[in-house]
């Protein structure tokens, strides 16, 4: 994670201290590509020591999942709590009240949504 790790504390030398920093970052709770949850704590803290202000848990499996796998809001929440760095929730759902749920209960700290829900 060395290219990651450095390109943010690039950035963050040259980015205005006004303005948090975010990354991206692709998890996975299966055998596919991106990310092991284990890991990526691990990398979140090297980027936030680099600058890094916010992550964006990105849910990486690339096949169906399983009832029991994790998905993106569930990587923000374990990602948010156990590093304590900000997060964006990425929720696919239909409904603005799971959204408003992941941020009010600190799950995540903003939060974005896959398709519009209805009440929109």
């Amino acid at each position: 994670m060395e290219l990651p790790v450095a390109v943010v504390e690039a950035v963050s030398d040259m980015w205005p201290a006004s303005k948090p920093l975010g990354v991206s970052l692709p998890v996975v709770d299966a055998n596919s590509g991106g990310l092991k949850l284990n890991t990526a704590f691990e990398v979140v803290s090297q980027l936030e020591t680099a600058g890094c202000d916010v992550v964006v848990p990105i849910d990486a499996a690339t096949g169906s999942r399983a009832v029991d796998q994790k998905g993106a809001s569930d990587f923000s929440d374990d990602i948010r709590n156990e590093t304590g760095v900000q997060t964006i929730a990425t929720a696919a759902t239909s409904s603005l009240d799971k959204i408003n749920t992941l941020v009010a209960t600190g799950r995540a700290d903003l939060s974005t949504f896959t398709r519009m829900p209805p009440e929109m």
